[in-house]
């Protein structure tokens, strides 16, 4: 049955958000990818992607839409005011959770997911995300008019003795089509910590990327760095520059910063001092690039996302023993 299904499964993931080349081989096929697959999913995810913030566009005003649009990323500092900032830190401080915790190189990434549960002891974060002066601009950047699934992160920098390389400390893109992050930093990021960088313009879908996205598709699924074969694409300072894009920036901002971003831009953590740690409440949002609706209730949207992670949640907890600085535990995040 499996064999049966397998390939009507390949080509359904051609029309989802299916990114890998190794996993899929009709994605990863070097003739496909010669004849424009990957080409046309970038092209048309891009195109539902524009109707969307059309149809978004009262949530955001005109001039922070137009840097949206011409950087890749918005920047609003003191994004809440002084005294529920304190709040909202004061609590993140005391709560004391379940934790996710993860090594990626020689960086130890602690996440807790923020669930109605944890929102009950947070009472500062639920009025924020109740508050629509502060999600409009989160909603509209998603394009989808959803509020995107919520973390509290704690990264500890060079945390881990042995380890590699940060991968996520190379140039790279999460995939194919538009999809956002974004960072409300509890802690001053400065360059002893690692700043989130980015290359502004990098996720406009000019000639110059539409290329590199053709030919690096097509060599793709013969790619072993570990991340490119499966649709995160790495870039060399080379395949950067080609671009034609600005100059990387590094977003060494205060506390009470927010960051959104589009990571179909190129962007990576940049180098940090040792024993550096950095907090932020984190969000990503990503599904269905090639749907050209949006949700007209982004609360429902929500709590139905929210149910599905913390189903994925529990599958983890469960095998979390099987992979290699992966735990879960009870407790407080770190503070070295």
């Amino acid at each position: 049955m499996i064999r049966v299904l397998s390939p009507i499964l390949w080509l359904l993931g051609i029309f989802s958000h299916q990114k890998s080349f190794r996993r899929n081989p009709l994605l990863g096929s070097r003739l496909a990818n010669r004849a424009g697959l990957h080409v046309f999913r970038v092209v048309a995810a891009r195109a539902a992607y524009r109707l969307r913030l059309v149809l978004l566009a009262p949530l955001m005003g005109a001039e922070d839409r137009r840097a949206f649009a011409r950087d890749g990323y918005l920047v609003k500092r003191d994004f809440l005011p002084a005294a529920d900032f304190d709040r909202l830190c004061h609590e993140i401080d005391r709560i004391e959770t379940r934790i996710h915790e993860m090594v990626e190189g020689d960086t130890l990434t602690q996440r807790i997911f923020v669930d109605a549960e944890c929102l009950s002891r947070l009472p500062t974060l639920d009025a924020v995300l109740a508050d629509r002066r502060y999600t409009a601009p989160i909603r509209y950047a998603t394009s989808k008019n959803r509020l995107p699934l919520i973390f509290i992160e704690n990264l500890l920098r060079h945390a881990i003795a042995d380890g590699d390389d940060d991968p996520q400390s190379t140039p790279h893109t999460d995939t194919f089509h538009s999809t956002i992050k974004g960072w409300l930093f509890l802690d001053d990021v400065t360059d002893r910590n690692g700043p989130f960088t980015y290359v502004p313009g990098s996720h406009r879908l000019t000639a110059a990327r539409l290329g590199w996205e053709y030919r690096r598709s097509i060599v793709a699924s013969k790619l072993a760095d570990g991340h490119s074969e499966d649709g995160s694409f790495r870039y060399d300072s080379d395949d950067v520059r080609g671009l034609g894009c600005g100059d990387p920036v590094r977003f060494t901002v205060p506390a009470n910063t927010m960051v959104v971003a589009d990571t179909f831009g190129v962007h990576w953590r940049a180098p940090a001092g040792g024993g550096a740690r950095r907090r932020a409440i984190w969000f990503q949002s990503r599904d269905n690039p090639f749907s050209p609706f949006i949700t007209p209730l982004p609360r429902l949207t929500r709590r139905i996302n929210e149910f599905f992670v913390k189903r994925y949640l529990a599958r983890f907890d469960r095998t979390v023993g099987a992979r290699d600085g992966e735990r879960v535990f009870k407790g407080r995040l770190s503070s070295e």
